[in-house]
């Protein structure tokens, strides 16, 4: 096992180690931001896995119980990450649902192709004729419905252009934003005390502003597009009603947001760019503070920079994801709409072979069905639970 001391020397050594490389890369910004998301779990493969093979009483017998070979947490850290938070419990949800679809889809197919056994011969000809009719009409309307799905969706990433220029027009609103809350105080001071405020104020007008000004910026940017969103999807949906009923396209702004910050959008260090600008207003000369000002600008303009390079590529990843997601959910339910008119005449053709042989094969045939039926509603059942737990 390892020690406090040696495990706060690794700790210690990665994050050095991890430091020199990003100022290496000239990104000194981002060393806080990597540093605060490191999780170091110390984990005895040799034992863990003895725990997981059924020998965990010969791991016991040398001393090392589940909880202490570290795998535990480990375990709990990996869940977190793959399926905690809440855009997992969305996706979970999401994932069910469709599901939950699939399989009463499939109930009512084995149920209607149960009903057809109970027809004779002649009956069943007649509805075939009619089903191939109703299918060709079916299919062409799907296929109406993909080619408009298809202009939806590009049209969605299209707007991401006027968005990025959004994000961009709020990231100079910010930076002015800054630069007149400094600005201000660098003034007001001056004019009041005849001295310059304290660089930890200016430090703390910094990070405020920016991590209030970047939460405003990620807020409005996911009103407006999904607004957007919405103002194509809605004459989308009424035009494809026929088929679409409805559409599992959920917006969670929380969700969002969290999407966002992991993402590195919602970075809550600012320290770097606090720094600078605090360094810049303890050398102005209040005498000069024009000249000074100009100085300041030029500061936060650099600051900005990198800022405005890193942000936007992100925001419109995030909005990627959420075209994605659209897409899914419409393209999903179009596919089982297909499937199920041919699922139909599949049927129907078996339900004419089966009643064309004797009694005997078709009521072999109904009991299997039976059985299937079952097994899918123990089943959705099972997903049912499943979703409403998460």
């Amino acid at each position: 096992t390892i020690d406090s001391a040696s495990l706060e020397e690794v700790i210690s050594y990665t994050k050095s180690s991890i430091t020199k490389r990003v100022q290496s890369l000239g990104k000194p910004h981002l060393i806080n931001p990597v540093l605060e998301k490191i999780k170091v779990f110390p984990v005895s493969g040799y034992f863990a896995l003895m725990h997981k093979i059924g020998k965990k009483d010969e791991a016991i017998k040398s001393g090392w119980d589940i909880e202490k070979t570290g795998f535990i947490n480990l375990e709990k850290y990996l869940h977190e990450i793959l399926f905690g938070g809440e855009r997992a419990r969305i996706i979970i949800k999401a994932t069910a649902k469709s599901l939950l679809l699939t399989l009463e889809n499939q109930i009512k197919i084995y149920e209607d192709e149960k009903k057809l056994l109970g027809q004779n011969s002649q009956d069943l000809h007649k509805t075939r004729e009619l089903l191939i009719e109703k299918q060709a009409k079916s299919n062409k309307t799907i296929e109406t419905i993909e080619k408009n799905s298809k202009s939806l969706i590009s049209a969605c990433g299209d707007y991401l252009k006027t968005m990025e220029q959004l994000a961009g027009t709020r990231l100079r609103r910010l930076q002015s934003e800054l630069k007149n809350r400094i600005s201000n105080d660098v003034n007001y001071n001056v004019k009041k005390n005849q001295e310059l405020p304290k660089i930890d104020r200016i430090e703390t007008i910094v990070e405020t502003t920016m991590q209030d000004g970047l939460m405003d910026l990620v807020r409005e940017y996911r009103f407006e597009f999904y607004k957007h969103i919405l103002s194509m999807l809605e004459p989308f949906m009424r035009k494809s009603n026929e088929v679409l009923k409805e559409i599992d396209f959920i917006f969670d702004p929380k969700a969002y947001q969290d999407e966002a910050a992991k993402g590195g959008v919602l970075s809550t260090n600012h320290k770097l760019l606090a720094q600078n600008l605090g360094d810049c207003v303890k050398s102005m000369k209040p005498k000069k503070i024009n000249q000074s000002m100009e100085i300041l600008n030029d500061k936060i303009a650099q600051g900005f920079a990198p800022l405005e390079s890193r942000i936007l590529p992100l925001m419109k990843e995030t909005g990627e994801r959420v075209i994605e997601s659209l897409s899914l959910a419409i393209s999903s339910p179009l596919k089982l709409a297909k499937n199920s008119t041919e699922q139909e005449l599949a049927n129907l053709n078996r339900a004419i072979l089966y009643t064309s042989k004797n009694a005997k094969s078709s009521q072999e045939r109904k009991e299997s069905i039976e059985r299937k039926i079952t097994k899918l509603k123990l089943l959705s059942k099972q997903i049912d639970m499943l979703s409403k737990a998460v």
